[in-house]
């Protein structure tokens, strides 16, 4: 289909945007990569993921602006868009990023010290009597438990020894 200069110049803008557009998804990626760190394998991984995942999406656009005809114009107006964002705003768009997660970082971590602090409060005003009364009845619980004979330990292994155990005392008892 014979496209005419205006659609070719919008359809070169829309590919244009669409590489500024990816190369902003890259340096998302790479701030991924700096903050959590990842083997070569999955860097691997994630870069081919990302670029079946921005091939598909142009060819999507492409297909339905251009009517699939990939021409040189688009090819080039993607590589020029990706080139252009990575040499002229790149680096600006990262430094912010970076800049907004620290700033998100540090509003999280005082919101956690603002909920928490009065939970720290409370368990350092009732924490210690807590802890002693938890002690104190702990011992005297296992021995009114020894002295009622239905104190045992049970352990996964020794679980049926254990009912066995249980079934001839009571058997004793019964007899």
């Amino acid at each position: 289909m014979i496209l005419s200069i205006d659609e070719q110049i919008d359809i070169f803008i829309l590919v244009f945007s669409a590489g500024i557009i990816s190369g902003i998804i890259y340096d998302l990626l790479e701030i991924l990569r700096m903050n959590i760190k990842h083997c070569k394998a999955m860097i691997y991984t994630e870069d081919i993921i990302y670029w079946i995942v921005i091939i598909v999406l142009l060819f999507l656009v492409l297909l339905d602006k251009n009517y699939a005809e990939i021409r040189f114009f688009n090819i080039a107006g993607f590589f020029s868009g990706m080139i252009a964002y990575g040499l002229v705003f790149s680096k600006i768009i990262k430094k912010i990023i970076i800049t907004v997660l620290k700033w998100i970082k540090c509003i999280l971590n005082l919101l956690f010290e603002i909920i928490m602090t009065p939970l720290r409060l409370i368990w350092i005003i009732i924490g210690k009597p807590v802890m002693t009364v938890g002690n104190f009845t702990k011992g005297y619980l296992k021995k009114l438990l020894h002295l009622c004979d239905y104190y045992a330990k049970i352990n996964k292994k020794k679980l049926s020894a254990q009912m066995r155990f249980i079934r001839r005392k009571k058997d004793k008892t019964e007899s």
